[in-house]
């Protein structure tokens, strides 16, 4: 986990790093997407930093090490599926598909208060790696390959009832989320009484999780302000999510700022998602 954290930090500073392009039409891995005038974007896939930072990776192998002598990037559980592990010779975008699969944004702007940056992180839903789960779920009656599922024509397709109770059970559940999240950060700390970093997180002012009208894939939006303590210090942000059913598979965009840029950046995330082509 502390490796992944120590990737992400590095895209992000190569995104801010790099000089942005002024831009109204910009392509994410998730299609094409329309960005006000006054907001300028730039990509971690092509921030100067990257070469860097692969140079880095390429000598210095990141994470635990498996059988065949690759070194996979720390996530949650120190597992990862085949396609993160970083060999020596290959560069960080083959090995973890950065610019394809998943890629970070530096969103900039300005107003008469001064200037203000978000971050979009936006990563493809595998679809493979859902069916497993949802395979794994269901015990003996996984009998059916997933490896070729398209999920895409799945949510466009969905009936409206089976729409409606999906929103519905997952609109009931957000009162209660971060207390679930708070009791699984309990829980790992507990079982760790060494660890040097005690978290916990709240949720305030959730935006339910609805469909998006006007857009040419189905959409799913949904946000909410959120308060992360680190050791008694607090951070507040803002969260801004959407799913885009477009191309095979969805692609999920992240949107984090500051609580304080929320109403600059939120207005741009709508424009964003509702323009992917």
């Amino acid at each position: 986990m502390k490796n992944l954290k120590q990737t992400i930090l590095i895209l992000s500073l190569g995104v801010m790093m790099m000089l942005p392009v002024q831009a109204q039409s910009v392509s994410t891995i998730g299609g094409t997407v329309e960005v006000p005038d006054t907001v300028t974007v730039s990509k971690a896939s092509t921030s100067k930093i990257l070469n860097l930072f692969e140079t880095f990776a390429s000598t210095n192998p990141m994470g635990i090490p498996n059988n065949k002598g690759n070194a996979a990037v720390g996530i949650v559980g120190g597992k990862a599926p085949a396609s993160v592990y970083i060999h020596r010779s290959k560069t960080l975008s083959e090995s973890m598909g950065l610019g394809e699969k998943f890629d970070v944004y530096g969103l900039s702007g300005k107003d008469k208060k001064g200037i203000k940056t978000a971050e979009l992180f936006a990563v493809k839903i595998d679809s493979t790696y859902l069916g497993k789960q949802l395979m794994k779920d269901m015990g003996p009656l996984a009998t059916v390959d997933t490896r070729d599922v398209k999920l895409s024509p799945i949510f466009n397709t969905l009936s409206p009832i089976m729409e409606t109770a999906f929103i519905q059970n997952v609109n009931a559940n957000l009162p209660t989320l971060d207390a679930k999240i708070n009791a699984g950060l309990a829980e790992k700390s507990a079982r760790n009484p060494k660890a040097l970093v005690e978290a916990r997180v709240q949720f305030e002012d959730w935006e339910p999780l609805q469909v998006v009208s006007g857009t040419s894939y189905k959409t799913y939006t949904i946000g909410t302000r959120a308060r992360l303590d680190i050791n008694g210090f607090e951070l507040p942000y803002y969260v801004n999510a959407a799913v885009v059913a477009s191309g095979d598979n969805p692609t999920l965009y992240v949107l984090l700022t500051s609580d304080v840029e929320r109403n600059y950046f939120k207005p741009v995330m709508t424009k964003m998602i509702k323009s992917v082509k």
